[in-house]
C-alpha cells in the first residue's frame, strides 16, 4: 500500500537544500510539526551526486552581471550568505581570492566594464592592479592589469549541501533519499506526486531538479519553454607536484554576451588545481552519471584539450603546462538565454 501525506512544501532535487534552507529560515517555520509541513526528495541515495558536487567549486563575488539584475544579487548576497552558511556550520572553505587578467591592450576596455559592473553590485574589496600586482600575487601568471577579487571563496558545494541536509533534518523536516519522481497531476486541492517511495500530496512544490527541472515542469502542467540545454565541461589537472604553481584563481576577461566564464585555472576544494573548463553540448542528459562518453563525443572533447591549454597559456607560463594530468568533469545545465537566466 502506498504511502500518502499532505504536506505544505515539497521540493525536489538539485538546490532543494537551499531552497529548504531557506524556507525553514522564515518567520513560522523554524518549529516544523512531524506531519510534515517541509519535505525534501533526493532521487539519488544520497545528497548532492550531480552538479553539485561536480564542478569548480568556486563562489563568484558578482563581478560579471549587469547592475540591478537579479543574477547579481543573487550573487552578491548568496556569496555573502553562503560564507556566513560556512563559518557557522564549520564547512570547510577557502577565501583565495580571484584575478581576472587582459592579456593585451585590446581587452582592457572589457576589463573598464568589469570592474563598473563590479563595484556597482558592491563587489568588497574590488581594485585594479597592474603587471606587477599580478606578479605578486600569481608569480606565474602574466598580463598587462587585472581585477583583483579578494573576497572570491572556494567551497565544496557537496559538503554545503550535505550540512544543509543535516540541518532541515534536525529542524524536523522529512529528507527521502532513493526516491525518485515518476508523475505528477494535479487535483482541485492538491498536486499529487507519484514517487518511488509513495504518493505524495502536497499544495505546493518547488521543482529544483537541474538537468531535468524542464520536464519536470511541464510535466506539472508548466510551459515548455524555456528548455534546458546540458553542458559537458572537461577540466585538466595540475599533477600534484605542481600545485604550488598556482596559489589562487586566474581567469581571462570574457565576453559578457555569451553564458560562459571563459578558460581558466584555479584551486580546487579537494586540492587539486583545474585548467578549463571546455563546453560541449552534452547529446544526452545520461551523460551526468557516466564516467565515459561515446567514441564520437570523445574525440570532439579531446580535440578542444590543445585549445584549452592555449588560452590559459596566453595568461601563464610554460612551466605550468608541462604539468599536465587527467580530465575531470561534470554536466552543467543552461537555460535558454533571457537577461536574468543562470
Amino acid at each position: 500500500m502506498q504511502a500518502k501525506a499532505l504536506v505544505d512544501f515539497f521540493t525536489l532535487e538539485k538546490a532543494v537544500y537551499e531552497v529548504s534552507y531557506e524556507l525553514a529560515n522564515r518567520p513560522g517555520w523554524v518549529a516544523i510539526p512531524l506531519n510534515g509541513i517541509l519535505r525534501v526528495i533526493e532521487k539519488e541515495r544520497e545528497v548532492g551526486m550531480h552538479q553539485t558536487s561536480h564542478n569548480s567549486g568556486v563562489v563568484h563575488a558578482g563581478i560579471y552581471y549587469a547592475p540591478g539584475s537579479l543574477k547579481a544579487r543573487l550573487c552578491v548576497e548568496g556569496a555573502r550568505d553562503l560564507s556566513e552558511l560556512c563559518e557557522r556550520e564549520d564547512i570547510p572553505h577557502e577565501r583565495c581570492g580571484k584575478l581576472i587578467v587582459a592579456t593585451d591592450p585590446s581587452e582592457l576596455p572589457a576589463l573598464d566594464e568589469l570592474e563598473r559592473r563590479g563595484k556597482a553590485n558592491g563587489v568588497p574589496g574590488l581594485r585594479r592592479i597592474d603587471r606587477d600586482g599580478i606578479a605578486e600575487r600569481e608569480p606565474h601568471a602574466s598580463g598587462v592589469a587585472a581585477l583583483h577579487s579578494p573576497a572570491t571563496v572556494i567551497v565544496d558545494f557537496g559538503e554545503v549541501a550535505r550540512a544543509l541536509a543535516r540541518e532541515l533534518a534536525r529542524r524536523g523536516a522529512i529528507v527521502s533519499t532513493g526516491c525518485a519522481v515518476t508523475g505528477i497531476r494535479r487535483s482541485a486541492r492538491a498536486i499529487v506526486l507519484r514517487t518511488s517511495c509513495g504518493e505524495v500530496r502536497t499544495r505546493h512544490a518547488i521543482f529544483c531538479a537541474g538537468l531535468r527541472s524542464d520536464r519536470l515542469a511541464v510535466a506539472s502542467g508548466g510551459p515548455a519553454e524555456p528548455r534546458i540545454v546540458p553542458f559537458r565541461g572537461a577540466y585538466l589537472r595540475l599533477r600534484p607536484e605542481r600545485r604550488h604553481l598556482v596559489r589562487a584563481l586566474v581567469y581571462p576577461v570574457p565576453d559578457t554576451r555569451l553564458p560562459f566564464l571563459g578558460v581558466h585555472l584555479g584551486r580546487h576544494p579537494g586540492g587539486d588545481v583545474l585548467i578549463g573548463p571546455t563546453a560541449l553540448i552534452a547529446p544526452a542528459r545520461l551523460f551526468s552519471t557516466l564516467a565515459f562518453l561515446p567514441l564520437g563525443v570523445k574525440l570532439c572533447a579531446d580535440s578542444r584539450r590543445h585549445r584549452v591549454v592555449a588560452e590559459v597559456r596566453k595568461r601563464t607560463n610554460d612551466l605550468i603546462f608541462r604539468s599536465q594530468s587527467r580530465n575531470h568533469f561534470g554536466i552543467a545545465e543552461r537555460g535558454q538565454r533571457t537577461t536574468d537566466t543562470c
